[in-house]
């Protein structure tokens, strides 16, 4: 279903160029260029996930972790907690921004830059290579991520979650009119509330930790997300129905305290750094991975599981790709053209 994570070492090296080189150039010059004997004391940091234990994001990060260390000579330890243990994800969100939390990787930083929401519009990469390729490289770093250093926050790669489909409890989902008058769970409340009211459904914000009582006492009729999250989080023991509709891509940015950032000296940065580079190719040959096994465990459930023909679903959500694009013109052109040239 999914098309093939793998990557080459030259595409590896080649997303290392992007937010890499961003990442160690934008944000206060005069904060880069003090000096390191003023820097980089040795330093415990933390590491906020909303995701558990043994998923893709999860694994990603303890790889981090050992690369960081390795890379800053011991410098920089980082400790890691998943499963939304330092609260939820508008307070590690915020904990980011006040540096009370150092590392945090979240699919929703759109409260800090509304324009973000725009990598996840519907059929905007035709596949997962292409998505990791633009998302950590070049193309977005002067629409997008040069904008989050201003709050708070830094952006030095993204890890990769996957393509949303539709999973329902009493309705089989194959073209986008059978979702009328249901009420979908959703991971991107603004941009599923636009898409949704294009087909009469309602969008559903609600913590991933509260979908399968939603679901079991019927709140909800479903719920609108990568496979790999419906089987970690368990959702689909409370459902019928999974329409692989291939959405949206949801990616999990990868972003540091901004203060953190300019404590540490410009060798713990490139180590840091390369230690985020470390992971891209593996988290999204993992990401790959968990929502094909997802898939196939739902079946393997009893899950009814559908391939719907995209084409209708493209063109019933084709007025939402034509808002963001007078909403955030430079951000929906750069990732259009990035896409297209790496197709």
């Amino acid at each position: 279903m999914k098309p093939s994570m793998k990557m080459t070492a030259a595409a590896t090296a080649s997303l290392a160029l992007g937010i890499s080189v961003a990442a160690c150039s934008s944000g206060s010059g005069n904060a880069s260029q003090a000096n390191d004997t003023t820097k980089g004391k040795s330093v415990t940091a933390k590491f906020a996930i909303l995701q558990n234990s043994n998923t893709p994001t999860a694994n990603s990060a303890l790889a981090f972790a050992k690369a960081v260390s390795a890379d800053t000579g011991g410098s920089v330890q980082v400790k890691v907690y998943p499963n939304s243990v330092l609260g939820s994800a508008d307070a590690q969100l915020e904990g980011t921004e006040a540096n009370t939390i150092q590392f945090y990787s979240t699919p929703t930083l759109d409260s800090v830059v509304p324009s973000v929401d725009a990598i996840e519009l519907p059929y905007l990469f035709p596949n997962a290579n292409v998505a990791s390729k633009v998302l950590n490289g070049s193309a977005l770093q002067g629409p997008l991520w040069s904008n989050f250093p201003a709050k708070g926050l830094r952006v030095l790669g993204v890890w990769e979650v996957g393509f949303s489909d539709f999973l329902t409890t009493g309705k089989k989902v194959t073209a986008p009119t059978d979702l009328k008058s249901l009420r979908i769970r959703v991971f991107n409340p603004k941009l599923a509330t636009e898409e949704y009211k294009l087909v009469g459904a309602d969008a559903i914000n609600l913590s991933s930790n509260e979908v399968v009582t939603a679901l079991s006492t019927h709140t909800i009729d479903g719920a609108d997300d990568p496979p790999s999250t419906m089987v970690g989080a368990n959702w689909y023991s409370q459902a019928k129905y999974l329409a692989v509709t291939d959405t949206s891509y949801v990616s999990s940015p990868i972003v540091v305290s901004e203060k953190f950032w300019q404590s540490l000296s410009s060798s713990q940065q490139k180590g840091v750094q390369k230690a985020v580079q470390s992971t891209i190719a593996s988290n999204l040959a993992a990401a790959g991975q968990a929502n094909t096994s997802g898939v196939a465990k739902m079946k393997s459930a009893g899950i009814t599981v559908t391939t719907p023909d995209k084409s209708a679903w493209q063109s019933t959500f084709a007025p939402v790709t034509q808002q963001f694009q007078q909403e955030f013109p430079a951000v929906v052109k750069a990732l259009q053209s990035a896409t297209k040239a790496d197709s």
